[in-house]
């Protein structure tokens, strides 16, 4: 989501300082929003492989990945030099590729082991997504407001903390398990 709101800012920042005009930045920043798709099929399709990986299965999404990357080489010429879509083209291309990837490898997985349990994770994917519309409405809000390089400060931070507060707790819950462990033993 951030990624398809900061893009232009993103590419402000990063390229336009007297290479890039206004249309380049402008240009860049929407190729980065179509290749966004390819991050949220990719970060799906790196569970759904680890699920095969589970049950002792390499092979499977080794050939799906060999036939997305024909697919996506396929359509990259398709959409990039066949419609002469250029840039725009191969990353639209790159998107549909992984979303056949990721539905290729659920649907796969579903018939050779059954359903996954996505119930088990549904109350984590809706605090996610609550957590991705209030940072999606923080972005619009203060856009145009406050400079973007505050807000990827702020973002970084805050990115820290989580972090060590995670590595935190998770000391003090082993620690806490292998003493009563001990007391138990």
């Amino acid at each position: 989501m951030a990624g398809l709101l900061l893009a232009q800012p993103i590419v402000r920042i990063i390229y336009q300082r007297g290479a890039f005009s206004e249309a380049n930045t402008t240009a860049v920043a929407r190729v980065l929003q179509r290749y966004m798709g390819v991050l949220l099929f990719s970060s799906v399709q790196y569970i759904e492989i680890r699920l095969f990986y589970a049950r002792r299965n390499t092979m499977t999404p080794m050939f799906i990945s060999i036939a997305s990357l024909g697919l996506n080489v396929a359509l990259n010429y398709l959409f990039g030099f066949a419609f002469h879509l250029g840039a725009y083209g191969l990353a639209i291309a790159s998107s549909i590729a992984a979303f056949v990837s990721m539905t290729l490898m659920y649907v796969v997985y579903r018939r050779r082991y059954g359903a996954v349990g996505y119930i088990l994770i549904f109350r984590d994917v809706l605090k996610i997504g609550g957590g991705t519309l209030i940072m999606a409405g923080i972005i619009v809000g203060t856009q145009a407001r406050v400079h973007i390089l505050p807000l990827i400060v702020v973002g970084f931070v805050s990115y820290l903390h989580v972090g060590v507060l995670t590595a935190v707790m998770m000391a003090v819950s082993n620690h806490l398990i292998i003493n009563l462990s001990m007391l138990f033993c």
